[in-house]
C-alpha cells in the first residue's frame, strides 16, 4: 500500500498516492507515532486533499498538508483525525497567552462535554519521552478522544447565516512527531514557523 517513502535524520514518512499517512516514525527513538491509517476525514464529505511535497521531503519533521476546498455543504462538519500511538491522559493546547493542559478522559459530565475545545496554532499529546503535535494556520476547534487527535476544518451551519462559509477555503495543517514533551520538541517554534514562514526578499544595494 505504500506509494511514497521519505526518510531523514529525524523522521520516516510513508504515504499513499492519495496522500494518506500510513507510517510516521521518529527516527531517534524508533517510535511509530500513527496508530492506524493516519488522516481520516469524518462525516463522509467528499473533498480533494493534496500533499505539499516540499514540506514532506524537507529537513524538518513535519508532514504539512495544504488544503484548497470549494465548500458548498449544509449542516455538515469536516474534521481531520489522526489515531496516535501515544498513551496520555492529558493534552496541551496553545491559547492566546500561552498554553493550557486539559484532561482528555470522560470520567465526569464536565469532561465528556469537552468533545471539542479551543486551541490556537497547536495541540499536543505526549508521553514522557515522545509525542505528536497537530499544527494549523487558522483553525481553532480541536478534539482529543481515545487517542485520536482531531481538528475541525470546516462546518456549514445555516443559522443565523444560511450561506456561512460557502466559498473557497485555503488553509494548512501539519502533523509533527517529536522527542520529549512539547517544550523539548520545540512545538511552539515549529507552529510559529508554519504560521509565519521566512520569505526571501530581493533588494538592490547601490
Amino acid at each position: 500500500r505504500i506509494s511514497f517513502e521519505f526518510k531523514n535524520s529525524r523522521v520516516k514518512k510513508c504515504l499513499t498516492k492519495a496522500g494518506q499517512l500510513l507510517e510516521l516514525i521518529i527516527t531517534a527513538t524508533a517510535h511509530e507515532a500513527v496508530d492506524e491509517n493516519g488522516n481520516k476525514i469524518y462525516n463522509g464529505v467528499s473533498c480533494g486533499v493534496y500533499i505539499d511535497w516540499d514540506g514532506i521531503i524537507g529537513k524538518d519533521s513535519r508532514v504539512e498538508v495544504k488544503n484548497e476546498i470549494d465548500w458548498h455543504e449544509h449542516k455538515q462538519m469536516m474534521k481531520i483525525a489522526f489515531p496516535l500511538n501515544v498513551h496520555a491522559t492529558k493534552a496541551n493546547y496553545e491559547i492566546q497567552f500561552g498554553n493550557v493542559e486539559r484532561e482528555i478522559h470522560k470520567n465526569t459530565s464536565w469532561d465528556a462535554a469537552k468533545f471539542e475545545v479551543c486551541g490556537h496554532k497547536w495541540v499536543d499529546m505526549s508521553e514522557y519521552d515522545y509525542g505528536v503535535s497537530l499544527l494549523n494556520d487558522c483553525k481553532y476547534g480541536c478534539s482529543v478522544q481515545d487517542g485520536v487527535l482531531g481538528l475541525s476544518m470546516l462546518k456549514s451551519a445555516t443559522f443565523p447565516n444560511p450561506v456561512a462559509d460557502q466559498e473557497l477555503h485555503e488553509f494548512t495543517f501539519s502533523i509533527l512527531p517529536h522527542s520529549g514533551d512539547f517544550r523539548q520538541g520545540e512545538v511552539v517554534k515549529e507552529a510559529v514557523a508554519l504560521n509565519n514562514p521566512a520569505e526571501a526578499v530581493w533588494k538592490n544595494i547601490d
